[in-house]
């Protein structure tokens, strides 16, 4: 049951995360920069996620050194890897970003092995692979790609795993809205401090430009996070990471939606390759369990 509860929380993560895109254009189409829209999309997100703190009374006494992991995974980690995902969108069409930002499952599992000598699986690593090879159909099957674009995209996904990672490992044991409060406050400020340094970041946004900001921070961050660090604890880093994929189709959907934009079939049979691995992968409940949780 808790393996079905963790992927749920991280499905709906992913779906969260997958609105992000939309709503970037929908802010860049309302003249809101990039650096005001991620500094207050973080900071309006801590707010809220500061009133469900005190709430629900959770206490922020934690040890010195959560703290400053956590410092680090807001400042290095979603700032940095927000700012590039972000970015790459200016260089190539936001579908296109998300799908190869998704290799970081791929690299969320390199790193548990070398780091955690995590057992190898063959089926695993292939369905891996195949995914990845979906991702290079839909990269080099049309619209144009810059290679800044493609860097940015990849290291955002280099990041993420990462974060994973780091925060499978040593916050696992922090409640998650703290975590994500937490998190939110040092990405926030730190794209706050960079975008002002910048002369980038302006709070003269329209109100229109604030309702998207707010629909941001609450769908894409607020949700997604909080739901994302629940889902890792049940599940586990690769396999959070793995379940995340379906946040490309979110991300198409929208910007189909919202935009009019239209995939090819060769970007269509490479994410089909990409949701069908997905899939396969996490048949990784074994059939006896599925029946006795059925039966019970």
């Amino acid at each position: 049951m808790e393996k079905w509860a963790g992927l749920f929380l991280v499905a709906v993560s992913a779906t969260g995360f997958g609105l992000m895109s939309s709503f970037a254009r929908l802010a860049s189409k309302l003249n809101v920069n990039l650096f005001t829209l991620l500094s207050f999309r973080f900071l309006l997100a801590f707010l809220i996620l500061l009133a469900i703190c005190i709430f629900t009374k959770k206490s922020f006494h934690l040890a010195c050194k959560k703290i400053i992991i956590i410092s680090l995974l807001g400042i290095l980690g979603y700032a940095v890897m927000a700012y590039l995902l972000f970015s790459s969108y200016n260089y190539m069409p936001a579908s296109i970003a998300t799908i190869i930002f998704y290799a970081y499952p791929l690299l969320t599992y390199v790193i548990s092995i070398i780091s955690r000598h995590e057992d190898f699986k063959l089926s695993k690593a292939g369905i891996l692979l195949i995914c990845l090879f979906g991702l290079f159909i839909s990269i080099y099957s049309g619209g144009e790609i810059e290679i800044i674009g493609l860097v940015f995209a990849f290291g955002a996904g280099l990041i993420y795993s990462l974060f994973i990672f780091i925060s499978d490992t040593f916050i696992k044991d922090i409640p998650s809205v703290v975590s994500s409060t937490m998190i939110c406050l040092t990405s926030g400020l730190t794209l706050l401090f960079i975008g002002i340094s910048r002369h980038q970041v302006s709070p003269h946004v329209s109100m229109e430009g604030w309702a998207i900001i707010t629909a941001l921070s609450i769908a894409s961050t607020v949700i997604p996070i909080v739901f994302f660090f629940n889902g890792v604890k049940l599940i586990g880093a690769t396999n959070s990471a793995i379940v995340s994929i379906i946040e490309p189709i979110t991300s198409m959907l929208f910007s189909m939606l919202f935009f009019h934009d239209v995939l090819n079939r060769m970007q269509m049979t490479g994410i089909v390759i990409v949701l069908v691995a997905t899939i396969s992968s996490q048949l990784n409940f074994d059939k006896r369990s599925m029946l006795n949780n059925f039966s019970n």
